[in-house]
């Protein structure tokens, strides 16, 4: 099976006053069109996977106790300049609660999540540099979507 991964960013403005842009990212299945979530790609729990869907109860726990301390210990080995407590950016992108519930979006080079910070430190969100290769995820993508030409 194949994805498709694209963003679209929104410009507002008010009679000429400061304006705002809205950014959203969209994953969908190509034979389909149907919309994914992250765990229709990736999956860090137990197997057998079980059905999750946004917002239930369980899709919350397996985002807190697996997904985003996976990624956050993915990310301090490829980026340990920006993921540590001294980081120049004082962003605290050592922090857990900032990999549980990233956007998200497919690159030719892997898996792009914009970390999510407090409403004081929005400055932070969507750092250009957070990229997992498919290399770093292979064993960890769903049967569904097997990335085998980026996994070199």
């Amino acid at each position: 099976r194949h994805a498709i991964s694209y963003v679209v960013t929104l410009h507002s403005t008010c009679y000429g006053g400061p304006g705002d842009d809205l950014v959203t990212n969209n994953a969908l299945e190509t034979a389909t069109a149907k919309p994914l979530i992250l765990e229709d790609i990736l999956w860090f729990g137990g197997q057998p996977q079980p059905k999750l869907s946004a917002g239930e109860y369980k899709w919350f726990q397996y985002r807190y106790k697996s997904f985003g301390p996976k990624i956050l210990g993915m990310m301090k080995e490829l980026y340990p300049e920006k993921v540590s407590p001294q980081d120049s950016t004082d962003c605290q992108y050592d922090d857990v609660k900032l990999w549980q519930f990233p956007s998200w979006y497919l690159t030719s080079k892997g898996l792009y999540l914009g970390s999510k910070s407090t409403m004081t430190n929005k400055k932070c969100d969507g750092a250009s540099w957070s990229v997992i290769p498919f290399s770093k995820l292979k064993g960890y993508l769903t049967a569904k979507f097997q990335f085998l030409g980026s996994l070199k």
